[in-house]
């Protein structure tokens, strides 16, 4: 994995194998002479142009040994920086300017950029002497005046300095992104290499900027490696090497920066070694100098290539996290499992037909399509062109039935025209690359939620396509093709397949609701193609020109750049249904065989099957992905499959009547209604529940019930008519019950459980609580969703290690980022200064007195660093095994014994191997989770409520999710009564979770020893206070001695909040927490005199962002010497409204989304709230999204949301795209 923050500390410190080799033999005086090398190049003026889409993260980009190599080039690593450079400015030569940091040449940034790069680094003042440095360069004329005078400003700013670890921040979050933006504006195909190569690039740039298109001698090589970047075949790629090593004729064979070079080319060459690309896949060896070529050059020879792999461990060759069994992408040869195929005539498999006019227009009419007026574009998935792979203005064309491949041509795209009746037809692709299909099934393997992946299968149907331009703003960004969509910018909303579990298309593959920007394109490549999902034809876009069977079927289809937003329609078939009507024509034989309802058809049978689904027709008839979606989950309830497609043999299985009577004639539309418009007519109805809960009886009695919480506005059924009600709607037993202790207040919340169902997919569990909604009459229905929006702090011997999970970016590494102070966390909080003040009359030191709840995982009692009998206490609670003490089984997530960790922060006796900041408060553990990555809301509501009920003068909370009704109330009550409340900010999402994202709580982000932000934490305006986060000391609960007692430092957003409760422990027992209650003015309550001290008595810290993690640093001698008078006074009147827990929800879709995201969430939100959590969900998922960029694929999809959601938004569900 790269380490994000802190390069190397030695020389070779942490290095692989490979960067050993690489940089073993490069000496501290050719770093001094190669460092700061540039070729001249404009001046950086801080942010990208307007409209420019953002580059992929550059850890993404590159692997840890690529990242080494260039911070050892430019830095030095640490050790030189800090004992040579010794952290100060520097003129380093050539044409370069005052250098500061790690490798920031103020010479080639404009004033704006350097303080938008280094303000809240470094000083004001610091900042003010450099001045005089910006955009200054030792370049000629009048070079030797220069150098002198570059000279005499580093003399003149000896004084001022910039930590290594300041340095490596700005040099990750600053200068690497805009370095890889030059990159990728630079050159094409970077996706089809290999981490380690793509490295030896960025390091190219670094020296020689973006120079690909430079003329001149001097930049030969340049625009060679340009060009085979083009080309993007192994056979080119394998020339790069070499052209780097060519490049040493312009500095000499002994300069440093030719020593550089050479670096580069084993590099790159390291990254070829770890690739063969198959059909652009990372799957072997390196290609040969002579440009042999692989599989992925094999002209076609009229049979199928093969699927299997040349050899085994692509994955681990690759460099990637084995995640599940290899595969590889495949079509699967049995037409049965096929979705596209399994309703058709394989007894004609194989077979060759001519195609005519008449057979496009038996197939449009028999699927009931109504396409717009004009020029039609078709597309057969699986077909061979006989006599050439173009067939141009002929009245008919010849094709032989095959099967898909992901590597070549196997399907054929034209265009017909049924005023001349006239055809033209390309050999094509339908179907998405190979390397897409298994990132698809790795990413999903390795976590990534359905919704987040890429890779589809665009299911046959009718579409929309509208001229517009394909990666728009992006690199390879083609203009004129046709996209899926109404506008010239958007894109549709379609159900695509999706394979999960071995690259192999299936017949129970998911479908799911997506936004996938299936374009028509070229396949951009001399031979294959280049494809997520969209339909690709032979040719390419290059230098401002369209080539091949691309630009032909341009022409015959009649577009071109000046006709951005003409629409055509696409019809989307396989060549086997041509086959099939072509013989039926042949024959004479009747062609309502051909009958079948799929995407985009339209008309009565529509409206019948919308009724059979359970869904009132929509005044429009047209079959969309709601309908799509309904009818997918009643084959899989009736049949454990689905392909999405009703068929006369289907009608019957199914037990509808969808084809009775004579079909009626589709009528073509000059002005067809967008698909997304269309489609928000047909979310109404009564919500189709997922077959999840048609399982037979005995299931496995492991399973935990289903959980969902009921919230009645007014007078509340009696659960005995709720659980007929729910019983009578969902077809299963259900029992129902309180959520909380007897309490008029919250008695409106009813606990409903499932038992003996899993949890389903999100949409399908979302599904299922709006159908329970609207049969018990309850005002909002929310069920325990499982989110995993905070990372469980990953195990010590995994940081550092490759991987596909999102969430390893944002620990710190064991290595290079351990404090000079293990027990800084103390240290810097004042804590111990705290211990030794005289309490206030009446008050207690060390938390004395103060009773803090600790809602999470429980603790492991054994532990030495706990004291004693925790687990004893009458108010301890167990809320996941019900009966059982809260001990801590530590069976939950990948490093256990969270709970343990958290409460040593708090009150670890101070004569062990560390010390809790309260060892003198009482703690009670209350076990409401198996593992912080796992968060349900109800048991935390419900750990809340015993909290308060029990005699809670402070509960903590170093956990978080989605937000629920329940959890609010249960939070909002506890703070009424004067208890403060805490909750962690968040780890690796990026945005506030909740429970801390509600205004009532305070919410805690972290920080380093350093004094800036923790790589993981949370961030944003809900933040209140942080606190130390990084290499915190805490009882290591995993250990498995006997008693265990381990002790390390911990990393996360938990420990900030432990001890920021501890702090305020202190703080009640200072003062002496009645005597607090008693100066409090009517309305005002403890948590608020809290809220308001820590933000009056914070110490600034220049690392922080205060408007992202709060006023700074929390010193508890501080607080506690602190007048109260200035902030205890009387309470200010808050603005209607101002709890409302919607506001939580919709400041983090402004953070998240825009305003269309905000329109639509509006239109879900208000008045009616039962699409909350789902809305939380899907606006977390951005926010986690947005903190490291995965592949640069050509789209994103959408969240897969629930019917019942969609029906609320309608149309309005593009903007989550």
């Amino acid at each position: 994995m790269r380490q994000r923050g802190k390069g190397l500390d030695t020389m070779d410190e942490g290095l692989s194998e490979l960067g050993r080799e690489l940089l073993g033999d490069v000496t501290d005086k050719a770093v001094a002479e190669a460092m700061g090398y540039r070729e001249d190049a404009a001046l950086d003026g801080g942010p990208a142009e307007e409209g420019a889409a953002p580059p992929p993260d550059w850890y993404d980009v590159i692997s840890q040994t690529a990242y080494d190599f260039i911070v050892r080039w430019e830095t030095g690593g640490r050790s030189y920086y800090e004992k040579v450079i010794r952290n100060r400015p520097v003129w380093p030569g050539y044409s370069s300017g005052v250098t500061i940091g790690c490798g920031y040449d103020l010479g080639y940034h404009e004033a704006s950029a350097v303080r938008s790069d280094w303000e809240g680094r470094i000083g004001r003042a610091a900042l003010e002497r450099l001045e005089p440095t910006i955009g200054f360069r030792t370049v000629e004329p009048d070079r030797p005046a220069k150098v002198e005078r570059a000279k005499a400003l580093v003399a003149s700013l000896s004084d001022v300095t910039v930590p290594w670890d300041v340095a490596i921040a700005q040099f990750d979050a600053g200068k690497l992104p805009k370095l890889v933006a030059d990159l990728y504006r630079g050159l094409e195909n970077l996706d089809r290499l290999h981490p380690h190569s793509r490295g030896a690039l960025l390091s190219l740039v670094f020296n020689r900027g973006r120079s690909f298109a430079a003329q001149g001698p001097r930049y030969a090589e340049m625009r060679a490696i340009a060009e085979a970047m083009r080309e993007g075949t192994p056979a080119a790629f394998g020339r790069i090497p070499r052209l780097l090593l060519d490049m040493r004729r312009i500095w000499g064979p002994t300069s440093s920066i030719s020593e550089r070079r050479e670096g580069e080319a084993k590099l790159f060459e390291a990254g070829l070694s770890e690739m063969r690309l198959f059909g652009g896949l990372v799957a072997g060896a390196t290609p040969e100098a002579a440009g042999g070529p692989l599989a992925e050059d094999h002209s076609d020879a009229g049979e199928p290539q093969s699927d299997v792999a040349e050899d085994e461990g692509t994955e681990e060759a690759a460099g990637l996290e084995p995640a599940g069994p290899a595969a590889r992408a495949a079509w699967n040869p049995v037409d049965d499992e096929q979705p596209d195929y399994r309703h058709l005539d394989t007894r004609l498999a194989g077979g060759t037909a001519e195609i005519t006019p008449e057979d496009i227009e038996a197939l449009v009419a028999a699927n009931s399509f109504a396409p717009k007026e004009g020029r039609i574009v078709f597309a057969l998935r699986g077909a061979r062109l006989a006599g050439g792979d173009a067939r141009e203005d002929v009245p008919s064309f010849t094709i032989t039935d095959q099967r898909p491949d992901h590597r070549d041509f196997r399907c054929v795209i034209g265009v017909y025209d049924p005023a001349s009746r006239r055809l033209h037809a390309y050999q094509a692709s339908t179907v998405p690359e190979a390397m897409y299909v298994e990132k698809c099934r790795r990413d999903f393997a390795a976590g990534v939620p359905v919704g987040s992946l890429t890779g589809n299968v665009l299911p046959t149907g009718c579409y929309t396509v509208t001229v517009g331009t394909h990666k728009a703003g992006q690199p390879g960004e083609i203009p004129a093709v046709l996209r899926l969509s109404d506008t010239p910018t958007g894109a549709s909303r379609v159900v695509v397949l999706r394979s999960l579990d071995d690259a192999t298309y299936d017949r129970r593959d998911r479908f799911v609701e997506a936004v996938p920007a299936d374009n028509v394109h070229p396949g951009q490549r001399r031979s294959g193609f280049s494809s997520a999902g969209c339909l690709t034809l032979p040719g390419q876009f290059r230098h401002g020109q369209h080539s091949g069977s691309w630009a032909a079927f341009r022409k015959a289809a009649g577009f071109d750049e000046s006709m951005l937003g003409k629409q055509f329609s696409l019809v989307l078939l396989t060549g086997l249904d041509a086959v099939m009507a072509a013989e039926l024509r042949r024959t004479g034989g009747d062609r309502s065989a051909l009958r079948r309802l799929r995407h985009g058809s339209r008309g009565e049978a529509v409206s019948r099957l919308q009724e059979a689904l359970g869904l009132a027709p929509d005044a429009s008839r047209l079959m969309g992905p709601v309908t799509r979606a309904a009818l997918a989950r009643a084959q899989s309830a009736r049949l454990g499959w689905a392909d999405a497609i009703h068929s006369p043999e289907m009608d019957g299985l199914l037990g509808f009547a969808v084809f009775n009577g004579t079909p009626e004639a589709a009528q073509p539309e000059a002005a067809q209604p967008a698909l997304a418009a269309a489609a928000a007519a047909d979310l109404r109805g009564d919500v189709p529940l997922a077959p999840f809960l048609d399982h037979p009886a005995g299931e496995p009695s492991g399973i935990l019930p289903l959980r969902l919480v009921a919230n009645f506005d007014g007078e509340r059924p009696a659960d005995a008519d709720i659980t007929a009600l729910a019983e009578a709607r969902i077809g299963r037993k259900v029992t129902v019950g309180p959520l909380f202790e007897a309490d008029p207040d919250l008695d409106r919340f009813r606990k409903i459980e499932v038992p003996g169902v899993m949890r389903p997919s999100r949409a399908d569990l979302f599904d299922l609580a709006a159908a329970l909604k609207e049969a018990i009459g309850a005002a909002v229905v929310e069920p325990d969703v499982g989110s995993d929006y905070y990372a469980e702090e990953i195990p010590e011997d995994a940081i550092g290690q490759e991987s596909a999970d999102l969430a390893f970016w944002c620990w710190a590494s064991d290595t290079k980022n351990r404090p000079r102070n293990p027990d800084w966390a103390l240290v810097d909080t004042g804590v111990r200064e705290a211990w030794s003040m005289q309490p206030q009359p009446g008050g207690a030191a060390q938390g004395k007195g103060v009773v803090i709840f600790q809602p999470d995982t429980g603790v492991v009692s054994a532990h030495v660093e706990l004291p004693p009998g925790l687990v004893d206490d009458a108010r301890a609670l167990n809320l996941v095994e019900s009966t059982a003490r809260p001990e801590d089984p530590r069976s939950g997530g990948s490093n256990p014994g969270h709970g343990t960790a958290t409460a040593s922060i708090i009150v670890s006796p101070p004569d062990g191997q560390m010390s809790g900041a309260a060892p003198g408060a009482t703690l009670v553990p209350v076990r409401c989770i198996e593992t912080v990555a796992v968060f349900d809301q109800s048991p935390v509501a419900q750990a809340i409520d015993h909290a308060r009920r029990n005699g809670a003068h402070v509960i903590t909370m170093s956990l978080g999710g989605v937000p629920s009704m329940a959890l609010h109330a249960a939070l909002k009550r506890a703070v009424d009564e004067n208890v403060i409340v805490l909750a962690a900010a968040g780890n690796c999402v990026g945005e506030v979770v909740w429970p801390a994202r509600y205004d009532a709580a305070i919410a805690v982000a972290g920080f380093n020893e350093a004094g800036q932000p923790w790589r993981g934490s949370s961030r944003g305006p809900d933040v209140d206070i942080s606190g130390p986060a990084e290499y915190v000391l805490r009882a290591y609960g995993g250990d498995t001695a006997v008693p265990p007692s381990a002790v390390s430092g911990g990393q996360g957003t938990s420990f900030a909040t432990a001890l920021n409760a501890a702090i305020a422990a202190l703080w009640l027992a200072h003062h002496g927490r009645d005597r607090l209650i008693g100066m409090l003015p009517p309305g005002r309550v403890l948590q608020d005199v809290f809220r308001d001290l820590i933000r009056a008595a914070a110490v600034p810290m220049p690392g922080l962002n205060p408007g992202e993690f709060g006023p700074g640093l929390l010193r508890a001698d501080r607080l506690l010497s602190w007048d109260l008078q200035g902030v205890i006074g009387a309470r200010q009147e808050a603005p209607p409204g101002a709890d409302d827990p919607v506001d939580s929800l919709v400041s983090l879709l402004s953070r998240t989304g825009g305003e269309a995201v905000l329109e639509a969430a509006e239109t879900a939100l208000r008045p009616d709230r039962q699409h909350v959590v789902e809305m939380a969900c899907i606006a977390l998922d951005r926010a986690r999204k947005g903190t490291t960029r995965r592949a640069y694929l050509e789209a994103q999809p959408p969240p897969d949301m629930s019917v019942a959601l969609l029906r609320r938004i309608g149309a309005a569900a593009a903007a989550f795209s």
